[in-house]
């Protein structure tokens, strides 16, 4: 499993990520997020979106999976990506983004992170 912690915000944000490292094509990859405000701890972000990218400039989109609330509660999410069977190796990027107001500040914030996680396909030679 892949876990990767991002801090932003100028730390008022924690965002853990979890995925499997690596999968192969025809496969279903859970993924999953969860948000931790500093100050008023587990949060969900309003508009939470997740999509999959292809390449390291993420400029194909291959999914955009349906964040679905985790039964560990406030700030836990997970969405299921079933990686289509012609699928090439390589890396694939998953992106959860939303935003959130905290009380007492003016306006919402974006919250944003990124995970990569990787295709193997022994049905296509990669050239």
């Amino acid at each position: 499993m892949s876990r990767k912690v991002i801090r932003t915000g100028n730390g008022l944000f924690i965002i853990r990520l979890l995925c499997p490292k690596e999968i192969e094509a025809g496969g279903t990859i859970r993924l999953s997020v969860f948000f931790e405000h500093q100050r008023d701890g587990p949060i969900n972000p309003t508009g939470l979106t997740c999509t999959i990218y292809e390449g390291v400039q993420m400029a194909t989109t291959k999914a955009t999976p349906t964040p679905i609330q985790d039964i560990y509660g406030t700030g836990s999410w997970f969405a299921d990506y079933n990686v289509p069977s012609d699928q090439g190796s390589g890396p694939l990027y998953v992106t959860w983004e939303g935003s959130y107001q905290s009380a007492g500040t003016p306006s919402a914030l974006p919250v944003q992170a990124t995970q990569v996680f990787r295709v193997t396909n022994p049905n296509i030679n990669v050239v």
